[in-house]
């Protein structure tokens, strides 16, 4: 029995200063970010880049407001400088699945899990997630990387009608 992967989703970076990254990585690969954040409990500010056709995005995770570097991103970087922090892969199977699957290899998942649900969880590639529930798998059990397995759902597009012309099967019912 092994975790059951689709695909990855999400690198994420841990970098020294976000604004010199972002500019480092828009003239060598001529990415820019389609999203900002600040956590401030967390104390980090991050932005997001897609690469490719959209089906995997790129984060740049930098210390906010932490100059001793006494938060997770400030002492990743303190202790082991910057680098990969976190590869985001999706799960082929239920999150229940991916539990059972890391319990049985001998992982409890780290940090409890993280679930948002109902929410329009829009990706780079305006792509939108009706549900992203992360369990994530300790450095220690991954070589030094931060593994985060999430079960994705995907919002089902509900057809109004248009028109005998234009009638289409609605997902999840007989009707027309």
């Amino acid at each position: 029995m092994a975790v059951k992967i689709k695909r990855i989703r999400r690198i994420a970076v841990a970098v020294k200063d976000l604004e010199k990254s972002i500019e480092h990585w828009k003239k060598m690969l001529g990415i820019e970010p389609f999203i900002y954040g600040i956590e401030e409990e967390a104390k980090y500010h991050w932005c997001a880049f897609e690469l490719g056709e959209g089906e995997v995005n790129m984060e740049f995770l930098s210390p906010w407001n932490d100059p001793e570097g006494t938060t997770l991103i400030g002492k990743f970087i303190k202790n082991r400088g910057e680098g990969l922090y976190m590869v985001t892969m999706q799960t082929a199977g239920t999150a229940d699945e991916t539990v059972d699957e890391m319990r049985f290899l001998g992982m409890e998942p780290s940090w409890g899990s993280v679930n948002w649900e109902g929410e329009n969880l829009l990706r780079g590639n305006g792509e939108v997630s009706s549900s992203w529930q992360e369990h994530y798998i300790p450095p220690k059990h991954a070589n030094g990387v931060l593994i985060t397995l999430a079960t994705i759902g995907k919002r089902q597009q509900r057809v109004v009608n248009v028109g005998a012309a234009a009638q289409v099967k609605i997902a999840g019912t007989s009707k027309k």
